[in-house]
C-alpha cells in the first residue's frame, strides 16, 4: 500500500494541522494553570486587605458601643441588683429518687 503523490499532498497538511492542535492542547493546560494561580493570588490579596479593613471598622464600632453604654449607664443611674426569688419547698417533689430501671 503505497501513497500516491495526490494522497501525499492531502496527508502532509493534515499531519501538520494535527501537530498544531496537539501543541495547542498542551499549552492550553499550562495556560489554565497559570490563570488559576493568578486568580488565587488575587483572591488572597483581597482577603488580606479585607481582614485589615474589617478590623479597623470593628474598632470604630466598639468605640461607639462603649460610648453608648457609658451614656446609658449615666442616664439610668447605678444598676439595681435583682433579689433572688424565695425558694418554695414542695411537700413531695424532689424528696425521693427512683433508682429502678
Amino acid at each position: 500500500m503505497t501513497l500516491r503523490t495526490i494522497e501525499m499532498q492531502v496527508a502532509l497538511p493534515r499531519t501538520q494541522d494535527a501537530g498544531k492542535l496537539q501543541d495547542q492542547l498542551q499549552h492550553r493546560g499550562q495556560m489554565m494553570q497559570q490563570q488559576i494561580v493568578a486568580n488565587q493570588l488575587a483572591a488572597e490579596q483581597r482577603k488580606r486587605k479585607q481582614v485589615i479593613e474589617s478590623d479597623q471598622t470593628e474598632d470604630v464600632q466598639l468605640r461607639e458601643e462603649s460610648n453608648e453604654s457609658e451614656y446609658c449607664f449615666e442616664k439610668n443611674g447605678p444598676e439595681k441588683e435583682e433579689e433572688p426569688l424565695p425558694r418554695l419547698d414542695h411537700p413531695y417533689l424532689g424528696k425521693n429518687i427512683d433508682f429502678n430501671g
